[in-house]
């Protein structure tokens, strides 16, 4: 089997905490600041923005905001009807492919993240 197949795999140990332990991990004690979570949040939502208003047409119909919950950021995108396909691609790759950028950036941060798009 070549490299590219083969793929790392970390155990998940269960502590006497409610926590789990992951060995062989590289953050394993990386402690996350609360101001710097706040503030990668809102960089977050400015970054979807950009892209966003970069991909559309009318780029003053598109705004994002954000509203965090106990574990998990919700990034709300508000667009026009105009703007709605374009944000979501051809079956939904676009979107898809946002998603996991944004999930990729605020999971290193020690938070989940949900992008909202309107339903038309």
């Amino acid at each position: 089997m070549s490299e590219i197949g083969k793929l790392n795999v970390v155990k998940v140990r269960k502590t006497a905490s409610s926590e789990p332990s992951f060995e062989n991990s590289k953050d394993q004690d990386v402690q996350i600041d609360p101001a710097e979570q706040e503030l990668v949040r809102e960089e977050t939502c400015q970054l979807l923005e950009l892209l966003l208003r970069r991909m559309v047409p009318d780029q003053n119909g598109v705004s994002v905001s954000f509203y965090k919950g106990e574990r998990t950021t919700v990034y709300k995108v508000d667009c026009s009807k105009n703007n709605f396909s374009f944000i979501l691609g051809k079956q939904g790759k676009t979107i898809d492919a946002l998603r996991k950028v944004v999930s990729t950036i605020t999971i290193r941060h020690g938070f989940r993240s949900i992008i909202e798009i309107p339903y038309f």
